[in-house]
Protein backbone atom coordinates (compact mmCIF):
# COMPACT_ATOMS: atom_id res chain seq x y z
CA UNK A 1 0.00 0.00 0.00
CA UNK A 2 2.83 2.40 0.86
CA UNK A 3 4.57 1.51 -2.40
CA UNK A 4 1.38 2.17 -4.37
CA UNK A 5 0.90 5.51 -2.59
CA UNK A 6 4.47 6.51 -3.46
CA UNK A 7 3.86 5.77 -7.15
CA UNK A 8 0.64 7.79 -7.05
CA UNK A 9 2.32 10.81 -5.42
CA UNK A 10 5.24 10.62 -7.86
CA UNK A 11 2.87 10.39 -10.82
CA UNK A 12 0.80 13.35 -9.55
CA UNK A 13 3.89 15.54 -9.05
CA UNK A 14 5.25 14.56 -12.47
CA UNK A 15 1.99 15.49 -14.20
CA UNK A 16 1.81 18.85 -12.45
CA UNK A 17 5.44 19.61 -13.24
CA UNK A 18 4.83 18.88 -16.91
CA UNK A 19 1.65 20.93 -17.10
CA UNK A 20 3.18 23.99 -15.40
CA UNK A 21 6.43 23.94 -17.34
CA UNK A 22 6.91 26.81 -19.79
CA UNK A 23 7.89 25.95 -23.34
CA UNK A 24 10.17 28.26 -25.30
CA UNK A 25 10.96 28.93 -28.94
CA UNK A 26 12.72 31.64 -30.94
CA UNK A 27 12.06 31.10 -34.64
CA UNK A 28 12.40 32.79 -37.97
CA UNK A 29 10.43 31.47 -40.95
CA UNK A 30 11.58 31.19 -44.56
CA UNK A 31 8.84 30.32 -47.06
CA UNK A 32 9.14 29.10 -50.62
CA UNK A 33 8.33 31.76 -53.25
CA UNK A 34 8.26 34.53 -50.63
CA UNK A 35 11.25 36.88 -50.38
CA UNK A 36 10.28 38.97 -47.37
CA UNK A 37 7.98 38.56 -44.39
CA UNK A 38 7.32 40.81 -41.40
CA UNK A 39 4.93 39.84 -38.60
CA UNK A 40 2.63 42.76 -37.69
CA UNK A 41 0.00 41.17 -35.40
CA UNK A 42 -0.47 37.99 -33.37
CA UNK A 43 -3.58 36.51 -31.74
CA UNK A 44 -3.92 33.51 -29.44
CA UNK A 45 -7.11 31.62 -30.32
CA UNK A 46 -8.09 28.01 -29.57
CA UNK A 47 -4.53 27.10 -28.52
CA UNK A 48 -3.12 28.34 -31.83
CA UNK A 49 -1.03 31.43 -32.57
CA UNK A 50 -2.54 33.30 -35.53
CA UNK A 51 -0.29 35.80 -37.30
CA UNK A 52 -0.74 38.49 -39.94
CA UNK A 53 2.44 39.39 -41.83
CA UNK A 54 3.49 41.50 -44.76
CA UNK A 55 5.10 39.49 -47.56
CA UNK A 56 6.75 40.09 -50.93
CA UNK A 57 6.40 37.32 -53.48
CA UNK A 58 8.81 36.43 -56.31
CA UNK A 59 7.14 38.95 -58.65
CA UNK A 60 7.99 41.77 -56.25
CA UNK A 61 4.38 42.45 -55.26
CA UNK A 62 3.44 43.06 -51.64
CA UNK A 63 0.82 40.66 -50.26
CA UNK A 64 -0.67 39.57 -46.93
CA UNK A 65 0.48 36.35 -45.32
CA UNK A 66 -1.89 34.82 -42.77
CA UNK A 67 -0.54 31.81 -40.90
CA UNK A 68 -0.87 29.95 -37.62
CA UNK A 69 1.39 27.77 -35.52
CA UNK A 70 1.20 25.33 -32.66
CA UNK A 71 1.82 26.66 -29.16
CA UNK A 72 4.61 24.28 -28.17
CA UNK A 73 7.29 24.84 -30.82
CA UNK A 74 5.85 27.46 -33.15
CA UNK A 75 5.57 25.02 -36.05
CA UNK A 76 3.48 26.24 -38.99
CA UNK A 77 0.06 24.58 -39.22
CA UNK A 78 -1.60 26.55 -42.00
CA UNK A 79 -0.71 29.54 -44.17
CA UNK A 80 -2.33 31.56 -46.94
CA UNK A 81 -0.92 34.29 -49.16
CA UNK A 82 -3.61 36.84 -50.03
CA UNK A 83 -3.39 39.25 -52.96
CA UNK A 84 -4.42 39.40 -56.60
CA UNK A 85 -3.71 41.21 -59.85
CA UNK A 86 -0.95 43.78 -60.18
CA UNK A 87 -1.81 45.27 -56.81
CA UNK A 88 0.22 45.81 -53.66
CA UNK A 89 -1.51 44.97 -50.38
CA UNK A 90 -0.14 46.84 -47.35
CA UNK A 91 -1.01 45.71 -43.85
CA UNK A 92 -1.79 48.28 -41.18
CA UNK A 93 0.38 48.56 -38.09
CA UNK A 94 0.52 46.55 -34.86
CA UNK A 95 -2.98 45.37 -34.01
CA UNK A 96 -4.23 45.50 -37.62
CA UNK A 97 -5.34 41.85 -37.25
CA UNK A 98 -8.17 41.22 -34.76
CA UNK A 99 -10.39 38.37 -33.64
CA UNK A 100 -14.14 38.97 -33.88
CA UNK A 101 -16.94 37.90 -31.55
CA UNK A 102 -18.03 35.15 -33.99
CA UNK A 103 -14.54 33.53 -33.84
CA UNK A 104 -13.43 34.86 -37.21
CA UNK A 105 -10.75 37.48 -37.95
CA UNK A 106 -10.53 40.88 -39.61
CA UNK A 107 -7.54 42.53 -41.29
CA UNK A 108 -7.15 46.19 -42.29
CA UNK A 109 -4.72 47.91 -44.62
CA UNK A 110 -4.30 49.52 -48.04
CA UNK A 111 -4.69 48.14 -51.56
CA UNK A 112 -2.56 50.08 -54.03
CA UNK A 113 -2.74 49.98 -57.83
CA UNK A 114 -1.52 52.33 -60.56
CA UNK A 115 -4.57 54.60 -60.21
CA UNK A 116 -5.41 54.89 -56.53
CA UNK A 117 -4.91 53.54 -53.02
CA UNK A 118 -8.03 52.26 -51.28
CA UNK A 119 -8.34 51.29 -47.64
CA UNK A 120 -9.72 47.82 -47.02
CA UNK A 121 -11.42 45.73 -44.35
CA UNK A 122 -11.18 41.97 -44.91
CA UNK A 123 -12.89 39.29 -42.85
CA UNK A 124 -11.62 35.70 -42.90
CA UNK A 125 -12.56 32.50 -41.12
CA UNK A 126 -10.25 30.31 -39.01
CA UNK A 127 -8.90 28.67 -42.21
CA UNK A 128 -8.18 32.15 -43.63
CA UNK A 129 -10.84 31.81 -46.31
CA UNK A 130 -12.20 35.25 -47.24
CA UNK A 131 -15.72 36.00 -45.97
CA UNK A 132 -15.79 39.54 -47.34
CA UNK A 133 -13.39 42.16 -48.69
CA UNK A 134 -14.57 45.78 -48.56
CA UNK A 135 -12.76 48.75 -50.11
CA UNK A 136 -13.18 52.40 -49.12
CA UNK A 137 -12.33 55.24 -51.50
CA UNK A 138 -11.33 58.87 -51.17
CA UNK A 139 -12.80 60.40 -54.33
CA UNK A 140 -10.77 63.63 -54.12
CA UNK A 141 -7.16 62.48 -53.70
CA UNK A 142 -7.57 58.80 -54.58
CA UNK A 143 -5.79 57.76 -51.39
CA UNK A 144 -7.17 56.35 -48.14
CA UNK A 145 -5.25 54.28 -45.60
CA UNK A 146 -6.34 52.23 -42.58
CA UNK A 147 -3.75 51.55 -39.88
CA UNK A 148 -5.94 49.72 -37.34
CA UNK A 149 -9.52 48.59 -36.79
CA UNK A 150 -11.59 47.08 -33.97
CA UNK A 151 -14.96 45.38 -33.67
CA UNK A 152 -17.52 47.58 -31.92
CA UNK A 153 -20.21 46.73 -29.37
CA UNK A 154 -22.86 46.60 -32.14
CA UNK A 155 -20.75 44.02 -34.08
CA UNK A 156 -19.69 46.65 -36.60
CA UNK A 157 -16.16 48.02 -36.98
CA UNK A 158 -14.33 51.26 -36.22
CA UNK A 159 -11.45 51.90 -38.64
CA UNK A 160 -8.76 54.59 -38.32
CA UNK A 161 -5.98 55.91 -40.51
CA UNK A 162 -5.12 58.85 -42.73
CA UNK A 163 -5.91 60.56 -46.04
CA UNK A 164 -4.36 63.55 -47.86
CA UNK A 165 -5.31 67.15 -47.16
CA UNK A 166 -5.30 70.18 -49.43
CA UNK A 167 -1.74 71.37 -48.74
CA UNK A 168 1.64 70.08 -49.97
CA UNK A 169 2.52 68.59 -46.59
CA UNK A 170 -0.95 67.93 -45.30
CA UNK A 171 -2.54 64.70 -44.13
CA UNK A 172 -5.71 64.27 -42.11
CA UNK A 173 -6.90 61.75 -39.55
CA UNK A 174 -9.79 59.65 -40.80
CA UNK A 175 -12.24 57.58 -38.72
CA UNK A 176 -14.77 55.36 -40.46
CA UNK A 177 -17.59 53.33 -38.88
CA UNK A 178 -19.16 50.31 -40.59
CA UNK A 179 -21.87 47.78 -39.89
CA UNK A 180 -21.15 44.07 -39.31
CA UNK A 181 -20.54 43.33 -43.02
CA UNK A 182 -18.38 46.37 -43.69
CA UNK A 183 -20.92 48.80 -45.12
CA UNK A 184 -19.88 52.37 -44.34
CA UNK A 185 -22.15 54.16 -41.84
CA UNK A 186 -20.23 57.40 -41.25
CA UNK A 187 -16.84 58.98 -41.83
CA UNK A 188 -15.11 61.80 -39.93
CA UNK A 189 -11.95 63.78 -40.77
CA UNK A 190 -9.78 65.73 -38.28
CA UNK A 191 -6.84 68.05 -38.93
CA UNK A 192 -4.31 70.05 -36.87
CA UNK A 193 -2.67 71.78 -39.84
CA UNK A 194 0.19 69.36 -40.49
CA UNK A 195 0.76 65.70 -41.25
CA UNK A 196 -1.62 63.70 -39.06
CA UNK A 197 -2.66 60.08 -38.80
CA UNK A 198 -4.43 57.77 -36.36
CA UNK A 199 -2.34 54.73 -35.44
CA UNK A 200 -4.66 52.84 -33.06
CA UNK A 201 -8.16 52.87 -31.60
CA UNK A 202 -10.24 51.33 -28.80
CA UNK A 203 -13.93 51.56 -28.05
CA UNK A 204 -14.57 53.00 -24.60
CA UNK A 205 -17.19 51.75 -22.11
CA UNK A 206 -19.41 54.80 -22.79
CA UNK A 207 -19.75 53.70 -26.43
CA UNK A 208 -17.32 56.30 -27.73
CA UNK A 209 -13.79 55.86 -29.02
CA UNK A 210 -10.23 56.69 -27.98
CA UNK A 211 -7.59 57.22 -30.68
CA UNK A 212 -3.81 57.28 -30.49
CA UNK A 213 -2.77 59.81 -33.17
CA UNK A 214 0.29 61.70 -34.34
CA UNK A 215 0.90 65.16 -35.79
CA UNK A 216 4.03 66.80 -37.16
CA UNK A 217 5.13 69.59 -39.44
CA UNK A 218 7.83 68.79 -42.00
CA UNK A 219 9.37 72.26 -41.52
CA UNK A 220 9.92 71.85 -37.76
CA UNK A 221 11.65 69.41 -35.45
CA UNK A 222 8.55 68.88 -33.34
CA UNK A 223 6.17 65.96 -33.66
CA UNK A 224 3.59 65.13 -31.02
CA UNK A 225 1.33 62.32 -29.94
CA UNK A 226 -2.35 63.31 -29.81
CA UNK A 227 -4.94 61.41 -27.77
CA UNK A 228 -8.40 61.98 -29.20
CA UNK A 229 -11.64 61.09 -27.36
CA UNK A 230 -14.74 60.82 -29.54
CA UNK A 231 -18.38 60.18 -28.77
CA UNK A 232 -20.43 57.41 -30.40
CA UNK A 233 -20.83 59.42 -33.63
CA UNK A 234 -17.25 60.59 -33.95
CA UNK A 235 -17.64 64.06 -32.44
CA UNK A 236 -14.60 65.26 -30.45
CA UNK A 237 -15.18 65.30 -26.68
CA UNK A 238 -11.60 66.20 -25.76
CA UNK A 239 -8.06 65.94 -27.06
CA UNK A 240 -4.71 65.77 -25.28
CA UNK A 241 -1.24 66.50 -26.61
CA UNK A 242 1.27 64.18 -24.93
CA UNK A 243 4.38 65.45 -26.72
CA UNK A 244 7.24 67.83 -25.97
CA UNK A 245 9.37 70.29 -27.93
CA UNK A 246 11.12 67.65 -30.10
CA UNK A 247 9.87 64.89 -32.40
CA UNK A 248 8.34 62.39 -29.99
CA UNK A 249 7.12 58.87 -30.60
CA UNK A 250 3.69 57.70 -31.70
CA UNK A 251 1.36 56.94 -28.75
CA UNK A 252 -0.14 53.48 -28.26
CA UNK A 253 -3.27 53.14 -26.13
CA UNK A 254 -5.03 50.61 -23.90
CA UNK A 255 -8.11 50.56 -21.69
CA UNK A 256 -7.40 50.11 -17.96
CA UNK A 257 -9.63 48.00 -15.72
CA UNK A 258 -10.90 51.14 -13.99
CA UNK A 259 -11.99 52.47 -17.45
CA UNK A 260 -9.24 55.11 -17.51
CA UNK A 261 -6.65 55.12 -20.29
CA UNK A 262 -3.06 53.86 -20.51
CA UNK A 263 -0.84 55.71 -23.00
CA UNK A 264 2.61 54.39 -23.92
CA UNK A 265 4.90 56.51 -26.06
CA UNK A 266 8.49 57.77 -26.32
CA UNK A 267 9.53 61.25 -25.19
CA UNK A 268 12.21 62.90 -27.36
CA UNK A 269 15.12 64.82 -25.84
CA UNK A 270 16.57 65.78 -29.22
CA UNK A 271 15.80 65.38 -32.91
CA UNK A 272 18.27 65.26 -35.80
CA UNK A 273 17.60 67.46 -38.84
CA UNK A 274 17.47 65.42 -42.03
CA UNK A 275 17.01 62.13 -40.20
CA UNK A 276 13.83 60.40 -39.16
CA UNK A 277 15.25 59.73 -35.71
CA UNK A 278 15.22 61.18 -32.23
CA UNK A 279 16.87 60.42 -28.91
CA UNK A 280 13.96 59.19 -26.84
CA UNK A 281 12.99 57.72 -23.49
CA UNK A 282 10.02 55.43 -22.81
CA UNK A 283 7.12 57.39 -21.32
CA UNK A 284 3.83 55.99 -19.96
CA UNK A 285 0.82 57.99 -18.83
CA UNK A 286 -2.49 57.16 -17.23
CA UNK A 287 -5.22 59.61 -18.23
CA UNK A 288 -8.59 60.35 -16.68
CA UNK A 289 -11.43 59.03 -18.82
CA UNK A 290 -13.59 62.13 -18.27
CA UNK A 291 -11.26 64.88 -19.45
CA UNK A 292 -7.82 63.46 -20.31
CA UNK A 293 -6.14 64.89 -17.21
CA UNK A 294 -2.99 63.09 -16.06
CA UNK A 295 -3.43 60.59 -13.22
CA UNK A 296 0.26 59.64 -13.34
CA UNK A 297 3.14 59.82 -15.81
CA UNK A 298 6.50 58.05 -15.68
CA UNK A 299 9.63 57.75 -17.79
CA UNK A 300 11.76 54.59 -17.95
CA UNK A 301 15.18 53.26 -19.00
CA UNK A 302 17.86 55.38 -20.67
CA UNK A 303 17.60 57.68 -23.68
CA UNK A 304 17.94 55.60 -26.87
CA UNK A 305 18.05 56.33 -30.59
CA UNK A 306 14.75 55.81 -32.44
CA UNK A 307 13.15 54.34 -29.32
CA UNK A 308 9.57 53.40 -30.22
CA UNK A 309 6.61 51.70 -28.56
CA UNK A 310 4.72 49.19 -30.69
CA UNK A 311 2.12 47.72 -28.31
CA UNK A 312 0.70 48.11 -24.78
CA UNK A 313 -1.81 45.84 -23.01
CA UNK A 314 -3.19 45.60 -19.50
CA UNK A 315 -2.91 42.06 -18.12
CA UNK A 316 -5.58 40.19 -16.15
CA UNK A 317 -3.86 41.03 -12.85
CA UNK A 318 -3.82 44.76 -13.60
CA UNK A 319 -0.14 44.90 -14.56
CA UNK A 320 0.80 46.71 -17.77
CA UNK A 321 2.96 45.09 -20.45
CA UNK A 322 4.63 47.26 -23.09
CA UNK A 323 6.78 46.25 -26.05
CA UNK A 324 8.93 48.26 -28.43
CA UNK A 325 12.33 48.60 -30.07
CA UNK A 326 15.34 50.90 -30.23
CA UNK A 327 18.66 51.16 -32.04
CA UNK A 328 22.12 50.63 -30.59
CA UNK A 329 25.46 51.36 -32.26
CA UNK A 330 28.44 49.02 -32.43
CA UNK A 331 31.61 49.84 -34.40
CA UNK A 332 29.76 52.36 -36.52
CA UNK A 333 26.90 49.99 -37.39
CA UNK A 334 23.38 50.43 -36.06
CA UNK A 335 21.31 47.45 -34.89
CA UNK A 336 17.66 47.24 -33.93
CA UNK A 337 16.87 45.61 -30.59
CA UNK A 338 13.46 44.82 -29.08
CA UNK A 339 12.45 45.26 -25.44
CA UNK A 340 9.62 44.54 -23.02
CA UNK A 341 8.64 46.60 -19.99
CA UNK A 342 6.27 45.43 -17.26
CA UNK A 343 4.65 47.86 -14.78
CA UNK A 344 2.20 47.53 -11.94
CA UNK A 345 -1.07 49.46 -12.03
CA UNK A 346 0.59 52.52 -10.44
CA UNK A 347 3.30 52.68 -13.08
CA UNK A 348 6.09 51.22 -10.92
CA UNK A 349 8.60 49.19 -12.93
CA UNK A 350 8.55 45.41 -12.40
CA UNK A 351 11.01 44.41 -15.13
CA UNK A 352 12.64 45.60 -18.31
CA UNK A 353 14.47 43.28 -20.68
CA UNK A 354 15.95 43.53 -24.17
CA UNK A 355 15.75 40.51 -26.45
CA UNK A 356 16.83 39.39 -29.92
CA UNK A 357 16.99 36.38 -32.21
CA UNK A 358 20.68 35.50 -32.39
CA UNK A 359 23.83 35.96 -30.32
CA UNK A 360 23.43 39.46 -28.95
CA UNK A 361 21.85 42.84 -29.61
CA UNK A 362 24.53 43.61 -32.22
CA UNK A 363 23.59 40.73 -34.52
CA UNK A 364 21.06 41.68 -37.23
CA UNK A 365 18.04 43.93 -36.74
CA UNK A 366 15.39 42.52 -34.40
CA UNK A 367 12.06 44.35 -34.35
CA UNK A 368 9.00 43.11 -32.44
CA UNK A 369 5.61 44.62 -33.31
CA UNK A 370 2.96 42.77 -31.30
CA UNK A 371 2.51 40.19 -28.55
CA UNK A 372 -0.05 37.98 -26.88
CA UNK A 373 -0.04 36.44 -23.39
CA UNK A 374 -0.86 32.77 -22.78
CA UNK A 375 -2.77 31.17 -19.92
CA UNK A 376 0.50 30.24 -18.19
CA UNK A 377 1.60 33.93 -18.50
CA UNK A 378 4.14 33.30 -21.25
CA UNK A 379 4.66 36.14 -23.73
CA UNK A 380 4.64 35.38 -27.46
CA UNK A 381 5.93 38.07 -29.80
CA UNK A 382 5.83 38.56 -33.56
CA UNK A 383 8.02 40.80 -35.66
CA UNK A 384 10.88 40.64 -38.13
CA UNK A 385 14.59 39.86 -38.25
CA UNK A 386 16.67 41.44 -41.00
CA UNK A 387 19.69 39.35 -41.95
CA UNK A 388 22.73 39.99 -44.12
CA UNK A 389 20.75 38.87 -47.18
CA UNK A 390 18.83 42.21 -46.92
CA UNK A 391 15.59 40.25 -46.54
CA UNK A 392 13.32 40.49 -43.51
CA UNK A 393 12.01 37.23 -42.09
CA UNK A 394 8.98 36.59 -39.94
CA UNK A 395 10.04 36.26 -36.29
CA UNK A 396 8.03 34.50 -33.58
CA UNK A 397 9.41 33.97 -30.09
CA UNK A 398 7.90 32.59 -26.90
CA UNK A 399 9.37 33.72 -23.58
CA UNK A 400 8.32 33.22 -19.99
CA UNK A 401 6.70 35.88 -17.80
CA UNK A 402 10.16 37.30 -16.92
CA UNK A 403 11.06 37.84 -20.56
CA UNK A 404 13.45 34.88 -20.68
CA UNK A 405 13.87 33.22 -24.08
CA UNK A 406 15.37 30.03 -22.64
CA UNK A 407 14.95 27.93 -19.47
CA UNK A 408 17.05 28.94 -16.50
CA UNK A 409 17.35 32.55 -17.54
CA UNK A 410 18.78 34.31 -14.48
CA UNK A 411 16.36 36.75 -12.90
CA UNK A 412 19.42 38.87 -12.10
CA UNK A 413 19.60 39.48 -15.84
CA UNK A 414 16.45 41.57 -15.70
CA UNK A 415 17.38 45.20 -16.20
CA UNK A 416 15.85 47.03 -13.27
CA UNK A 417 14.83 50.61 -14.03
CA UNK A 418 13.40 53.31 -11.86
CA UNK A 419 10.59 55.56 -12.97
CA UNK A 420 10.85 59.31 -13.06
CA UNK A 421 7.78 60.37 -11.06
CA UNK A 422 6.52 63.63 -12.49
CA UNK A 423 4.71 66.07 -10.20
CA UNK A 424 4.10 69.32 -12.06
CA UNK A 425 1.39 71.97 -12.28
CA UNK A 426 1.54 74.81 -14.83
CA UNK A 427 -1.12 77.53 -14.66
CA UNK A 428 -2.92 79.37 -16.06
CA UNK A 429 -2.87 77.60 -19.39
CA UNK A 430 -3.60 79.37 -21.71
CA UNK A 431 -1.66 82.25 -20.11
CA UNK A 432 -1.59 85.98 -20.76
CA UNK A 433 0.78 88.09 -18.65
CA UNK A 434 2.29 85.47 -16.35
CA UNK A 435 2.60 81.72 -15.87
CA UNK A 436 3.41 79.68 -12.75
CA UNK A 437 5.45 76.45 -12.54
CA UNK A 438 4.75 74.39 -9.41
CA UNK A 439 7.00 71.34 -9.03
CA UNK A 440 5.51 70.15 -5.76
CA UNK A 441 8.33 69.12 -3.37
CA UNK A 442 11.08 69.39 -5.96
CA UNK A 443 13.26 72.45 -6.58
CA UNK A 444 16.52 73.54 -8.22
CA UNK A 445 15.24 72.90 -11.73
CA UNK A 446 16.71 74.43 -14.87
CA UNK A 447 13.78 75.70 -16.97
CA UNK A 448 14.07 76.01 -20.76
CA UNK A 449 11.24 77.42 -22.89
CA UNK A 450 11.15 76.89 -26.67
CA UNK A 451 8.92 78.38 -29.35
CA UNK A 452 7.05 76.32 -31.95
CA UNK A 453 10.08 75.98 -34.24
CA UNK A 454 12.44 74.85 -31.47
CA UNK A 455 14.21 78.14 -30.74
CA UNK A 456 15.20 78.71 -27.11
CA UNK A 457 13.23 81.69 -25.74
CA UNK A 458 14.18 81.57 -22.07
CA UNK A 459 16.46 79.68 -19.71
CA UNK A 460 16.22 80.13 -15.95
CA UNK A 461 17.29 78.30 -12.82
CA UNK A 462 14.31 77.76 -10.50
CA UNK A 463 15.51 77.86 -6.91
CA UNK A 464 12.07 77.22 -5.39
CA UNK A 465 9.28 74.74 -6.10
CA UNK A 466 6.83 77.52 -7.02
CA UNK A 467 7.91 80.12 -9.60
CA UNK A 468 5.88 82.73 -11.50
CA UNK A 469 7.30 84.18 -14.72
CA UNK A 470 6.37 87.34 -16.57
CA UNK A 471 5.63 86.43 -20.20
CA UNK A 472 4.11 89.68 -21.44
CA UNK A 473 6.86 89.99 -24.05
CA UNK A 474 6.14 86.55 -25.51
CA UNK A 475 4.32 86.49 -28.85
CA UNK A 476 1.02 84.66 -29.05
CA UNK A 477 1.29 80.97 -29.83
CA UNK A 478 2.38 77.58 -28.54
CA UNK A 479 5.45 77.20 -26.29
CA UNK A 480 7.23 74.11 -24.99
CA UNK A 481 9.20 73.70 -21.78
CA UNK A 482 11.55 71.27 -20.09
CA UNK A 483 12.72 71.27 -16.47
CA UNK A 484 15.78 69.24 -15.45
CA UNK A 485 17.26 69.04 -11.95
CA UNK A 486 20.67 67.82 -10.82
CA UNK A 487 19.32 64.30 -10.23
CA UNK A 488 18.23 64.01 -13.83
CA UNK A 489 14.52 64.35 -13.13
CA UNK A 490 12.81 65.69 -16.25
CA UNK A 491 9.47 67.49 -16.43
CA UNK A 492 8.09 68.72 -19.74
CA UNK A 493 5.01 69.99 -21.50
CA UNK A 494 3.59 72.97 -23.36
CA UNK A 495 1.45 76.04 -22.83
CA UNK A 496 -0.34 78.62 -24.94
CA UNK A 497 0.37 82.37 -24.77
CA UNK A 498 -2.79 84.33 -25.62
Amino acid sequence: MKKLLFYFVFFFISINTTVCQTTYFNNIYIFNNIHLTSGQSIILSDSIYNVAASAIDTTGLLKILLCNTDTSNGNIINKKLIGWGYNNFYLGYSGCFQKTSDNNFVVVGVKHDTVQSTAFLMKVNSNFDTLFFKEYVDTTFKYLEFQQGKETYDKGFILVGTLPGTGTYDQNIVVLKTDSVGNEQWRKIYNWGGVEYARNVIQTPDGGYLLGCYTYNTNYLSGDGIILKLDTFGNIEWSRNVGGPNRDGVPVIALAKDSNYIIATAYAYSTIWGADASELKIQVLKLNKLNGDTIWVRQYDTISTANAVSMVKELDNGNILIMGSAFTENSGIWFGTSWILKLNSNGDSLLYRRFWKYNDEHTNNNTAYDFCVTNEKSIVICGEVKQDTAYNYLWLAKMDSLGCLQPGCDIVGVVEIKADIVELTVYPNPANNSITFNTDMYKDFKLTIFNAIGQTILQKQLATSNTTLNIQSFQQGMYYYTLINNKGKVLSGKFVKE
